[in-house]
């Protein structure tokens, strides 16, 4: 570390006393709203855009963490920002303080030209309901700006951090940064016939990891698509209709009678279902590579007619051990019943069993636990399974290093020993019933172990 947190300070704008020091010259960045255990922004000298500035996470003065901001993010190479490869981003053990950011800073340093400069982040005070912001804020140039005297503003930058001036007025409450743009609505009267369908499917139960590995691959590979699906796993239920309606019309189907339904047969109903649900995506991915993310069992049981609508397709399946999983789940959605909880990381595991014995060479399942232990595994199995070049894989295993699960305790990756002693009895015998069985089928221990002996291979499967 190059100096203290006052001397950083006096780098970027000045000391207390003593000549005033020349600011770093057209270093630029930006720290986004805290989130509860975690820290982002970016930060990019101009004058040497090959350099990977140091950042160091203080809180209340004290460091707590240093990173390398090399992140790649497609926003700023989109914005003519180099390579796009400034972000970085602290996963934190202490929670960070929502409501009073102007405890946390970030201290941001060329090591090789010895410029340091602070960044605070922009506030996000939950319940607040700060004024709209406009579309887009030209980054500042970090160096020159004052407050009555501002110097010309590059072009512009990531909304999402707008770069801040060091000299740090009180942060002012924001909005919160708006997640990228999903891909256009459907028009269904100009569908393109757009490339080749390759699509990739996230599933698995609600809190096993199914948000964190979708938008892995979202931010840093090919595939594109919205941050939920909810539209596909209709498929099974228009497949169970033709097949119903053609059985309550057995006898309209008769050699002799003059019926349409009789000129049609259900196969040919099967058919345009699975072109109108393929024309919808055309029209909402033309490039071909799109991901959807629908967690639960009723996506799982739609995988049979996924395949034979879209036979390039991928398959990721997301597992926990049911005793976190529920447990993540109760704090996440404290309105859900513990049994129902249970009932639903049961199905998925159910339907995936029956489902996967299909696809093999099209899926791999990954444990939660794994993948955010050693994501350094996990991203090559994906790379392979979806072909990614060497760019996507390496970015993606960077996504995966950093953009951890949504957390809901304070103890990252937490492993229970057992269940947890406030489970009354009631809990402990819907447990007992519907989600043990199936934990002991897949390989679960039900202790700090996680896995049974010699199951520890199952956290990462290639189908």
């Amino acid at each position: 570390m190059t100096g203290s947190s006052t001397a950083g300070e006096q780098r970027a704008e000045g000391g207390a006393s003593g000549p005033r020091r020349p600011p770093p010259r057209g270093l630029r960045g930006g720290v986004g709203p805290l989130a509860p255990y975690k820290v982002h922004g970016w930060a990019y000298d101009p004058a040497a855009p090959e350099a990977r500035l140091r950042a160091e996470l203080l809180l209340d003065g004290e460091p707590i963490g240093e990173t390398t901001a090399e992140l790649f993010r497609p926003d700023l190479q989109t914005a003519g920002i180099g390579d796009g490869q400034y972000g970085f981003a602290f996963n934190t053990d202490r929670k960070m303080p929502i409501e009073t950011p102007e405890r946390v800073t970030v201290r941001l340093s060329n090591p090789a030209t010895g410029l340091e400069f602070l960044l605070r982040p922009r506030t996000s005070v939950p319940g607040t309901a700060p004024p709209p912001r406009p579309a887009a804020e030209p980054p500042r140039n970090l160096a020159a700006e004052r407050p009555q005297n501002r110097a010309a503003e590059p072009p512009q930058a990531p909304a999402a951090e707008p770069p801040q001036n060091l000299a740090a007025k009180p942060p002012q409450t924001r909005a919160a940064p708006r997640p990228p743009a999903a891909p256009a609505t459907v028009t269904l009267a100009t569908l393109p016939e757009g490339a080749p369908q390759r699509p990739v499917f996230v599933l698995g139960a609600a809190r096993s990891g199914t948000s964190a590995m979708a938008q892995a691959l979202f931010r840093n590979t090919r595939y594109v698509g919205h941050g939920e699906g909810h539209l596909l796993d209709m498929a099974p239920r228009l497949l169970g209709t033709v097949a119903r309606h053609y059985a309550e019309r057995a006898g309209e189907r008769r050699a002799g009678i003059n019926t349409m339904i009789a000129a049609v047969p259900p196969e040919r109903v099967v058919e345009a279902i699975g072109e109108a649900l393929a024309s919808v995506t055309r029209g909402l991915f033309p490039g071909g590579y799109w991901l959807d993310k629908t967690p639960g069992h009723p996506m799982i049981e739609a995988v049979p007619a996924l395949v034979r609508i879209w036979p390039e397709a991928r398959f990721i399946f997301m597992r926990r051990r049911a005793i976190e999983n529920i447990a993540s789940r109760g704090r996440k959605f404290p309105k859900e019943g513990f049994a129902s909880a249970c009932r639903r990381w049961a199905d998925s595991l159910r339907a995936w069993s029956e489902v996967r014995g299909a696809l093999a060479g099209r899926a791999i399942e990954v444990d939660w636990l794994l993948m955010a232990r050693e994501p350094d595994r996990v991203a090559p199995a994906v790379a392979t399974l979806l072909d990614l070049d060497a760019d996507e894989q390496r970015r993606l295993r960077q996504a995966l290093q950093v953009d951890l699960p949504e957390r809901t305790s304070d103890r990252f990756a937490e492993v229970l020993d057992g269940l947890p002693e406030e489970m009354d009895a009631e809990q402990r015998r819907a447990f007992e019933e519907i989600a043990l069985p199936w934990m002991e089928r897949t390989g679960y221990d039900g202790t700090a172990r996680y896995w049974r002996a010699g199951e520890e291979g199952r956290a990462l499967v290639v189908v």
